[in-house]
């Protein structure tokens, strides 16, 4: 995949390339990302993070160059939103899990940590300290890594929101809010616009996906209404941070094999069946990949009776054509089931291991074979340093 460089901005979301170039990185780079944060002081491409998030106490002093003449550069996040969705006579302090919009900020951010390997932790605490877009990690106990906040913007120019990339190593970027424009109020609108700020928080630049704005959280082109990351969105993700099941040290061992259940002839098993179309629901959180050669993921499986069964990996993935925005308006094609060529090991515990390699990137790979009482493991592995979304199934014949 090529490394593309975004150099300017658009209307609609602000991303401070202009102010922060060095910030602005195209979606398929996997070295914009979030290294560091509270809770992880190294990581590397594939990784899981874990980000806290909080938000500013008003009168928090942010940068921007957005602002009519005159209006002072101080968050008024809170008052702002607690008027749009009807808060009245709410304490003023720093825990706002109570309110009604605290729900669609942590919804959005919810349906990123179902299906990767980002995890977010809610922080009801903020010191106050100046909003920054450089380099700059949360500190426990006085501030989160990823701050909110907002500021009443000139809704002529087109703002709606404006956030940034990881900065060198440390995490950063943080979100503001233009209070003043009109989806700010509304619910629907307010989970897309947190979705795309947090796109590019991750480190992923505008994308447009098949001329239809729809098919990405981080469109910009036609301000899409996306809810929540769809599968190109998961791709750039998934290569940055793994899946879910990278968390809590990961699965890459048969110690820490993902389990799939017992094989019966009433019960086939599978995982990773989701990964099936540029659109991705809410509740569709089956989402497994391999992010390069040096990922391998182990699931295990039992069988308690002799059974012929067949195992299948199939490479999962759409072919479609995407635009990165400010890098070129000419559009490039992906086949996303042909990233990798991947092959699997079926190993028995205490018993023998085969090896299935039989096609190349984009082909199943598959094997049918007797399998006594048993143990049994598979793992995935890709001989290409690239991503890949793909499916395990195994069924009695």
């Amino acid at each position: 995949m090529k490394v593309l460089t975004m150099t300017a901005f658009t209307k609609g979301c602000i991303t401070l390339t202009l102010l922060f170039p060095n910030l602005a990185q195209a979606h398929d780079d996997a070295d914009m990302r979030v290294e560091k944060t509270v809770h992880d002081s190294e990581s590397a491409k594939g990784d899981p993070i874990t980000i806290t998030w909080g938000i500013v106490p008003d009168g928090t002093s942010m940068p921007n160059s957005f602002t009519p003449s005159g209006v002072k550069l101080k968050s008024n996040f809170v008052a702002s939103i607690d008027k749009a969705y009807n808060v009245e006579g709410a304490e003023e302090n720093s825990d706002y899990s109570g309110r009604p919009w605290f729900k669609i900020l942590q919804k959005s951010l919810s349906e990123f940590e179902s299906k990767t390997g980002v995890t977010y932790e809610y922080v009801p605490y903020d010191d106050g300290s100046k909003f920054v877009f450089k380099s700059s990690l949360g500190i426990k106990n006085k501030k989160a890594d990823l701050r909110i906040g907002g500021l009443t913007l000139d809704t002529a120019k087109g703002v709606r929101a404006y956030s940034g990339y990881p900065g060198s190593r440390g995490f950063a970027p943080n979100i503001v809010f233009n209070t003043a424009h009109p989806l700010f109020s509304n619910k629907h609108n307010l989970h897309y616009l947190m979705a795309h700020e947090n796109m590019h928080n991750l480190g992923i630049g505008h994308m447009l996906i098949n001329q239809n704005p729809k098919l990405s959280a981080v469109d910009n082109f036609g301000l899409g209404t996306a809810q929540g990351p769809q599968f190109d969105d998961l791709l750039a993700l998934h290569l940055r941070y793994g899946d879910k099941y990278e968390k809590n040290g990961g699965n890459d061992s048969i110690q820490k094999a993902t389990k799939l259940g017992e094989l019966t002839s009433e019960t086939p098993l599978g995982i990773g069946l989701d990964a099936k179309g540029l659109v991705v629901k809410a509740e569709e959180i089956d989402f497994v990949s391999i992010d390069g050669k040096s990922d391998t993921d182990v699931y295990t499986f039992t069988v308690k009776e002799k059974v012929s069964a067949t195992i299948t990996l199939t490479p999962r993935g759409p072919e479609y054509n995407f635009i990165a925005e400010n890098i070129s308006r000419k559009e490039q094609q992906i086949n996303a089931s042909k990233l990798n060529d991947l092959q699997f090991t079926l190993s028995k515990k205490g018993g023998r291991k085969l090896t299935i390699n039989k096609g190349t990137a984009g082909e199943v790979e598959d094997l049918t074979t007797d399998l006594a009482p048993g143990i049994y493991y598979i793992s995935v592995q890709g001989k290409k340093d690239e991503p890949q979304f793909y499916s395990i199934e195994a069924s009695v014949n």
